[in-house]
């Protein structure tokens, strides 16, 4: 089992032919020794299927079941399963999956390299990098995939929610057509989403950079 936002990234490229796939994120910072990872996968029922249809299988095309959330926790020490849910709605099958982390190195065991580049965390200094997309030549994605991974992953969604300990102070956040940001009245969190073709054919790499305020400012 592979990180899981790797994961992500590669079974979204690898069925970009044949279907589509939205994905939500929710990372929890509040509590420095319990850090939630927060993730919810939208697929239709045959993707689901096709995916998960074998559970004698050890590598599956869309990692994604109860067994592959459960292998994926056992893999550090500090990460737990929280829950697992199985819906359907519609046509769509929903899987929903929460971590709890107790430690940065175990975030970023759990979240994965994007371009070779971890996650990033401090709380000392109050700061987050999120690796999302890698783009750029060396991706392994030519022009005509780019065009076509847009084209199927057509009204798909990918979204990421941060909450941070204190206020946030600045943020960088992926130029990408489409995307939105909002923060509300909540000063310690931020939501972010772009159409998921369009971050996953990003020709630049996409992160998200976030400070927030700490007891040394």
């Amino acid at each position: 089992m592979k990180p899981v936002f790797r994961v992500l990234l590669l079974s979204a490229v690898v069925f970009a032919l044949t279907s589509c796939l939205s994905t939500e994120v929710e990372l929890d910072l509040r509590n420095g020794n319990a850090l939630i990872l927060d993730l919810t996968y939208r697929m239709p029922i045959g993707l689901w299927e096709f995916g998960v249809f074998d559970d004698e299988t050890p590598e599956r095309a869309i990692p994604v079941s109860r067994r592959d959330a459960e292998e994926t926790a056992v893999l550090y020490e500090d990460v737990t399963l929280v829950s697992y849910t199985l819906r359907e709605e519609a046509d769509r099958a929903v899987v929903h999956v929460v971590y709890r982390v107790e430690s940065v190195s175990g975030l970023q065991g759990l979240w994965g390299r994007v371009a070779g580049s971890p996650l990033d965390l401090s709380f000392e200094s109050g700061r987050l990098r999120l690796p999302l997309s890698s783009g750029g030549p060396d991706d392994g994605i030519d022009p005509q995939q780019r065009d076509l991974i847009e084209e199927v992953f057509d009204g798909e969604v990918f979204s990421v929610a941060i909450r941070t300990p204190e206020p946030i102070t600045a943020m960088e956040l992926p130029r990408i057509d489409g995307a939105e940001d909002t923060r509300g009245d909540d000063d310690r969190r931020i939501v972010w989403q772009a159409p998921m073709g369009a971050l996953l054919s990003t020709e630049t790499p996409a992160q998200i950079r976030i400070e927030w305020e700490t007891t040394d400012q």
